[in-house]
């Protein structure tokens, strides 16, 4: 009997490390495509861009295409449909939101190379040329009833270093 009992006190345990193993592996690969995601989103964003305006040597995003074009990569790179919501059998199982987009370009009046700080998402960097800021969240996969959900957060700045005013 006993040894019966420390065989399933034993099974436990390594069930609910490899539990633990499953949800660490899973966050990490959901971070990682999450971040990649974003920016490849905010670098198809960025070439959304006036061709009238570029003529004249200046950059200003078309901020309506941008978006859409946002989207769309988002969309495909984290198998989602057109709103954000998940396709069944990916990875993912809410909806992921763009909780903030903001094009910095030559129709703002700013000039470069600039500190970009916002506190809300706390991003500060150093951007060189117009760029395009977003921020998106979803919610981490759960993988098992030991795991927990929480929101995933990521930001990406994409930039035209050395261009701009």
């Amino acid at each position: 009997m006993r040894a019966a009992i420390s065989v399933l006190l034993i099974s436990i345990f390594f069930i609910s490390v490899s539990l633990y193993q499953l949800d660490t592996e899973t966050t990490l690969l959901a971070n990682e495509r999450l971040k990649n995601a974003v920016n490849r989103a905010a670098h198809d964003a960025s070439l959304q861009v006036d061709r009238a305006e570029l003529s004249n040597g200046r950059i200003v995003f078309d901020r309506t295409a941008a978006a859409a074009a946002f989207r769309q990569t988002l969309a495909a790179n984290l198998g989602l449909d057109e709103n954000l919501n998940p396709k069944p059998g990916t990875m993912f199982s809410d909806k992921a939101q763009v909780e903030y987009m903001e094009f910095l370009d030559d129709s703002n009046g700013l000039t470069f190379p600039l500190l970009y700080e916002n506190s809300v998402y706390n991003i500060t960097k150093t951007v060189r040329g117009p760029a395009v800021v977003a921020v998106v969240s979803i919610t981490k996969p759960v993988t098992s009833g030991l795991s927990s959900a929480w929101t995933m957060r990521k930001w990406a700045v994409y930039e035209y270093p050395g261009f701009g005013n």
